[in-house]
């Protein structure tokens, strides 16, 4: 038995544009593998402060560096993975609010965030596409 699962992957430069390309690409992505127009606001709100820490946080300045983005469907949810290999967590005043992984973690029905071999990050989610509630504000 051959499964097909919805897959999409694209590597960015972690630039600001990066961001509002990936909100874009996985928000359509998300609608036309069943998500509502609530949960598509919710799945681009987590993909904007993913990527936005990448261009903000991951590379030194002056250096460009490449992020990628993976997502696919499974069993009626929506997996997204976000790596680069940029410096990893560091010590210190960060700019920005740091609000991002809050962000995050409220979107997301799961989500974790790992430090990659020998560097970079990696942060994945898990959004369920059934049963997803959110009232409308």
């Amino acid at each position: 038995m051959l499964l097909t699962v919805p897959y999409i992957a694209f590597d960015r430069t972690a630039v600001p544009e990066a961001v509002s390309d990936a909100r874009r690409r996985i928000g359509a992505f998300a609608a036309d593998n069943g998500a509502g127009p609530l949960l598509v606001v919710d799945i681009a709100l987590a993909v904007t402060e993913a990527l936005a820490n990448v261009v903000m946080h991951a590379y030194p300045p002056g250096r460009a560096g490449l992020v990628r983005v993976v997502a696919d469907v499974e069993e009626d949810d929506l997996e997204i993975v976000i790596t680069d290999d940029g410096a990893g967590f560091r010590t210190g005043p960060s700019p920005g609010l740091g609000a991002g992984l809050s962000i995050v973690a409220e979107t997301a029905h799961e989500f974790a965030v790992r430090e990659r071999e020998p560097h970079g990050i990696e942060l994945w989610m898990r959004f369920r596409l059934t049963g997803h509630v959110r009232e409308a504000d």
